[in-house]
């Protein structure tokens, strides 16, 4: 597994709900690393994650540092 970091913003559909945002997680892929984030931020927010977007950067870390 990798760690994956994401950092921007958060949309819930085309509203801004948080203009800075920075999570990790860690995941077999970049598709699921975003799932991941995506379930996260709608778990903390009672939000739907069907709503949830996240138009910013993912990295991967490598060796555990960026």
């Amino acid at each position: 597994m990798e760690t994956y970091i994401y950092e921007g913003p958060i949309m819930l559909l085309d509203k801004s709900f948080k203009h800075r945002w920075k999570g990790e997680t860690t995941a077999t892929s970049r598709k699921r690393a975003k799932e991941n984030l995506i379930h996260q931020i709608a778990a903390r927010h009672s939000l739907s994650k069907d709503h949830v977007l996240l138009p910013g950067n993912l990295y991967l870390m490598k060796g555990g540092v960026d």
